[in-house]
């Protein structure tokens, strides 16, 4: 970020839209990274290649630049543009994407027990590193809730809304998750699980911001009268 974006860093989500609603585009560098992090762990909560969820990185936060003009301020931002993500991922899962992260680990309990072993044997593993494993091995309906609650601190009632389910579903869903979590005597509460770095997140910055041009650019071209 840029020693000029880092003068609009500690301003609300609502502040910043209003910035770039008025022509300051490159505020909307702040919101790419001030969210991404969340994106990305759901991308790979849904068990999609990381690669994949870059893509989907990308898209969502050009679909959030196109509608912040018809933006519901009643709702965070964040949560309009999880709603977008959470779509893609579907879309993604649907098409066929291959679920990487799911395959990794072996579906029996014995051999994930024994798995839990050798990780413990390892003091170069660290407690987010295992905890992304375990995630990992969830279905797919409770690895979504776990990290939507658990990790990205999102409401019952919030989880329920995104996922366009019940409020009861989705305490189903946690508890099931914590049961099979505390079978491994897992720290639920690790922020740290599937990081985004921040060389990744620059690259995805710059890819943004150029497709946001392009856009502009067309939709710019297609108000020009034609001769």
């Amino acid at each position: 970020m840029s020693n000029a974006m880092l003068l609009y860093a500690y301003m609300s989500d609502n502040e910043l839209i209003d910035k770039v609603k008025a022509g300051n585009k490159p505020c909307f560098e702040v919101l790419i990274r001030r969210h991404s992090q969340s994106l990305y762990r759901v991308g790979r909560a849904y068990g999609i290649a990381e690669d994949d969820v870059e893509d989907l990185l990308q898209c969502t936060h050009q679909a959030g630049f196109k509608r912040l003009q018809r933006l519901d301020k009643k709702q965070p931002y964040r949560l309009q543009l999880l709603k977008i993500m959470i779509q893609n991922c579907i879309d993604k899962v649907q098409a066929g994407v291959e679920h990487t992260q799911h395959n990794e680990f072996e579906p029996a309990a014995r051999a994930l027990d024994a798995h839990v072993l050798i990780e413990r044997m390892d003091s170069t593993i660290t407690p987010a590193k295992t905890l992304e494993k375990h995630i990992g091995h969830l279905s797919q309906a409770l690895r979504t809730a776990f990290v939507l609650s658990e990790i990205e601190g999102l409401s019952i009632k919030e989880v329920a809304e995104l996922q366009f389910i019940s409020e009861s579903i989705v305490k189903s869903r946690l508890q099931k998750a914590k049961t099979e979590m505390n079978k491994n005597g897992n720290i639920f509460h690790h922020t740290e699980v599937y990081p985004f770095h921040r060389s990744a997140c620059d690259v995805l910055v710059d890819r943004v911001m150029v497709g946001i041009d392009a856009d502009t650019y067309q939709a710019e071209k297609a108000l020009i009268p034609r001769c």
